[in-house]
């Protein structure tokens, strides 16, 4: 089969219509590049395409991402910090692997055993932590708790 400009001929592909087809390989900041670029040089082109599309659910990478952002720009990148949080199993490994990734350069051990931890939770009203050991320091989104270990160097 031949090709002209990517788009097959007319033995059973695609006809070429002058279209620019391009789909969207990862999540995260990437895409979010790729369609703020899209509405800087041609919004019409992105209005034009998007205007009846239902909203996307937000991805839980970009709102781990959105979470933590304060504490990426507190913490050292050299520091390495603890983690905690309110769920158990396979969400608590989720979870701690979103920190993980938002956090990039800091290094967060899946351990409270740090002079810093991050607190991660869906209900932070109803923790039941020892506040003379864990002692709030910022609190940087809804559910998202940087705690100092005392006793901990």
């Amino acid at each position: 089969m031949s090709t002209t400009n990517g788009a097959h001929t007319a033995n059973g592909g695609r006809s070429d219509d002058g279209k620019v087809r391009v789909a969207i390989v990862g999540v995260g900041n990437c895409a979010n590049s790729f369609i703020q670029g899209i509405q800087y040089y041609n919004p019409k082109i992105f209005i034009k395409y998007f205007q009846n599309s239902k909203p996307l659910p937000v991805d839980t990478v970009v709102r781990s991402e959105r979470l933590l952002h304060c504490l990426n720009e507190k913490l050292d990148p050299r520091e390495v910090v603890g983690f905690l949080t309110d769920v158990s199993g396979e969400a608590h490994r989720e979870r701690f692997r979103q920190a993980q990734y938002a956090l990039v350069p800091v290094v967060v051990d899946d351990s409270v055993d740090h002079r810093l931890v991050v607190g991660f939770f869906n209900n932070p009203d109803q923790l039941n932590l020892n506040t003379q050991e864990f002692v709030p320091v910022l609190e940087c989104s809804p559910g998202v708790i940087l705690f100092l270990h005392i006793g901990v160097q």
